[in-house]
């Protein structure tokens, strides 16, 4: 039998009902009970000699819960069962009652006969037990004829989690428990190992704290930006700049407007940033295994030097970066969890002194006794409404037993937060856990949410959930940031990687194509990630950063992340979809390397509508080769030396070749100078391809333009589809999302 989704409560009453001098006690109460019921909305829908039952619309449980609760509520005489499901009518179907059967009238039945006096007991498969939205103190089994029957305990006092949206904790920071921390001698290494939330971010804090003479640098990782970590580093130690040398100096404000940065120089820069006369420096990396190996292999250049110590944490399993493997190594700290008695002292200076002894040993167990586990389960429990601290006690509804790692306790907080909440903190994992307050807003507006508000940043803030330095937000640990990117769907994750990509393609730094790359694979575009991977392979190399270059020119003619993955520049994100469309099919044909299929002949040379064909096909197929032989083809002709030129450029342009790409193209337009306007304008539209790879977007918007202008005075209509469909690529890169969308309306 089905019907409508209902809430039924039974209620039955206890003793010996069936004397005639008791049964008047019953009667009087279940009367009042129904009278309020029929009052918020429900039906009478089973009726006994000891107990009756009555059904609300699944929408009005809150109607329920305060019908049980209010204080004068003579509900709490009766032993209650609440369940939730379809319900069939039978019979008797009026305005006041309709005798009905269904399963949650069978499990409120059996709930009610369970429970004691004044007791509720709620199916544990209702939503809003399922959803935390009710709040339960452990819960009772019974045996009825032979079957065990299970049921959570409303708390009559506090039956809601309070409506916060907000994370909310009532928690103070604690001191260092731990072993002393140490610094390694001056060029050399300390390696802090650990599972996540044994302590390690704590224990460098610690370390800096007691090394605070010491001029200090933190690398954190940077998602997708080629020496960001050190960038990010570099631009809090400002400060100092004034101490260096004028060509260090503009060194420093290169690297901080986003340039790249060759080993030499930067070592000579760090050295010089972070050398005094009665103390060496320090750098600290944190998350070292996620940090850029541009960074690392400059922090490891420089500290030859001996200008500098270096302290990195590495997650236990993990391997050790590469270029942090070639210093040598003065020690090496494990962490695990704290002693009995530091993790029983922890839980009571985290909740003021109001968690003592066995109740303290209880949390401490509950997070595994690692420092971000007890936390966890500390804020968890505050927010569930598990746990509450008075002024001078608290009050437990805790009956679960157990340790949680300190991912699983995040993870039940972050399902708990409001939508708007949960968005911002999932948007700034997305950008790797570290941004700007201007970009994540950027970020977020290119998905049309708005940027947070600043209750919401002193919420998160106060909730040690986001850490604020001026304009600049950052995630506490690594650990929050992937509970918080694996809470999103995978289609939500992509389409956040993509909107960070177009963010990040319109700044004005070249480095930040590299990171629009990297946002691009990750978000499974791979049409966006190829050029924007030419165009950053070409910054990196006119920044002194070869090695990243090269990985990202694997990448453009492969369409393979692997390399560009192995520099470091996922930062621990999810990269399984990072070589494929999001469409789950093989990127086509044009973005594939092929084999070198037949190569032209040396003579004749080709005409120019066949030199052109040819060209698309070995550019399709990435056959540099071919490329190289039609131009020589066209040279040796001695009359097309200008197509030579930009067939050339765009061979070096294919192969990742920026700087050499723009020196020939910058020839063939100034040899175009003269020929006809179609000529001149593939000349133009050549080179303004190359100035976009190159990251100058205002000097290929003018080439684009210039190209479009000569293609109509020459009435070349495909020549006017294709510098349209240029621009359209050139707005759609710079986020002019209207602009792309007029470009490709007249490129059809």
């Amino acid at each position: 039998m089905t019907g409508k989704a209902r809430i039924v409560a039974c209620f039955r009453w206890r003793g010996a009902v069936a004397l005639a001098d008791r049964s008047e006690e019953y009667a009087r109460a279940a009367h009042a009970v129904f009278t309020r019921a029929e009052a918020s909305g429900a039906k009478l829908v089973a009726w006994h000699a000891a107990s009756f039952a009555v059904a609300f619309p699944s929408a009005d449980l809150q109607r329920l819960v305060e019908l049980i609760t209010a204080d004068d509520s003579p509900a709490l005489g009766f032993s209650v069962g609440i369940a939730e499901g379809e319900l069939g009518d039978i019979g008797g179907t009026d305005s006041r009652m309709s005798f009905a059967w269904g399963p949650p009238l069978v499990m409120a039945w059996a709930l009610a006969r369970v429970a004691r006096s004044g007791e509720v007991l709620l199916d544990p498969q209702m939503e809003a037990v399922q959803t935390e939205r009710l709040l339960v103190r452990g819960s009772r089994i019974g045996l009825l004829g032979g079957s065990s029957v299970r049921g959570v305990r409303l708390d009559p006092r506090h039956p809601w989690q309070p409506e916060r949206g907000f994370p909310t904790v009532a928690l103070v920071r604690s001191r260092y428990l731990g072993g002393d921390p140490v610094a390694p001698p001056p060029g050399t290494l300390g390696l802090v190992t650990g599972r996540r939330g044994s302590g390690g971010t704590r224990w460098l804090e610690e370390l800096a704290a007691r090394e605070r003479e010491r001029r200090t640098l933190w690398l954190r990782p940077r998602l997708g930006e080629a020496l960001g970590s050190l960038r990010r580093a570099l631009a809090r130690a400002k400060e100092a700049q004034s101490e260096l040398e004028p060509d260090l100096s503009a060194c420093l404000d290169g690297v901080l407007a986003g340039e790249g940065l060759d080993l030499d120089t930067s070592g000579t820069l760090l050295s010089a940033l972070l050398r005094r006369e009665d103390s060496p420096g320090l750098i600290l990396v944190d998350d070292a295994d996620q940090v850029d190996a541009d960074s690392l292999e400059a922090v490891v250049h420089a500290a030859k030097s001996g200008a500098f110590a270096v302290v990195a944490r590495v997650v236990d399993g993990l391997a050790v970066p590469e270029a942090l493997r070639h210093m040598t190594r003065a020690f090496e700290v494990e962490l695990g969890p704290l002693t009995g008695e530091q993790v029983v002292d922890l839980v009571t200076e985290l909740s003021s002194g109001r968690l003592r002894g066995i109740e303290a040993k209880r949390w401490a167990q509950r997070g595994a006794g690692l420092p971000l586990g007890v936390l966890a389960a500390l804020s968890d429990a505050l927010e569930s409404g598990e746990l509450a601290l008075r002024e001078e006690a608290s009050v437990t509804r805790a009956t679960k037993t157990g340790a949680f790692t300190p991912q699983q306790l995040l993870a039940r907080r972050v399902r708990r937060w409001g939508s708007g909440v949960r968005g911002v903190l999932g948007a700034l994992a997305v950008l790797g856990g570290d941004s700007d307050e201007e970009e994540l807003a950027a970020l977020l507006g290119m998905l049309k949410e708005p940027p947070p508000d600043q209750e919401m940043l002193h919420a998160l803030e106060a909730a040690d959930l986001v850490l604020r330095d001026g304009t600049r937000l950052t995630l506490p640990s690594a650990t929050l940031g992937f509970v918080l990117a694996d809470a999103l769907a995978e289609a939500e994750r992509a389409r956040l990687h993509r909107a960070a990509a177009a963010v990040l393609a319109g700044a004005d730094q070249p480095l930040c194509a590299v990171a629009a790359a990297a946002h691009s694979m990750l978000g499974g575009d791979i049409d966006r990630a190829l050029p924007l991977a030419r165009r950053g392979a070409g910054a990196l190399r006119a920044g002194g950063l070869e090695d990243t270059a090269a990985a990202f020119e694997a990448f453009g003619e492969s369409g393979d992340p692997s390399r560009v993955r192995e520099r470091g520049l996922f930062s621990g994100a999810h990269a399984d979809r990072a070589g494929l469309q999001r469409s789950d099919v093989p990127p086509p044909p044009s973005m594939m390397p092929a084999p070198i299929s037949d190569r032209p002949s040396r003579a004749p040379a080709p005409s120019g509508e066949v030199a052109a064909a040819r060209f698309v096909e070995a550019l399709r197929h990435g056959d540099h080769a071919a490329m190289e032989v039609l131009a020589s083809e066209l040279r040796d002709d001695g009359a097309q030396g200008v197509v030579a030129d930009r067939l050339e450029g765009m061979a070096a342009l294919a192969r990742g070749q920026v700087t050499d790409a723009l020196r020939r193209l910058r020839q063939s337009k100034a040899g175009a100078h003269g020929l006809p306007p179609g000529d001149r304008s593939r000349a133009a539209l050549a080179l303004g391809v190359a100035l976009a790879s190159a990251g100058r977007g205002t000097e290929a918007l003018l080439e684009g333009l210039e190209a479009l202008a000569r293609a109509r005075e020459a009435s070349d209509h495909r020549g006017e589809v294709a510098c349209a469909r240029f621009l359209a690529q050139l707005s759609e890169a710079a986020g002019a999302e209207e602009a792309a969308g007029i470009w490709r309306s007249l490129a059809g």
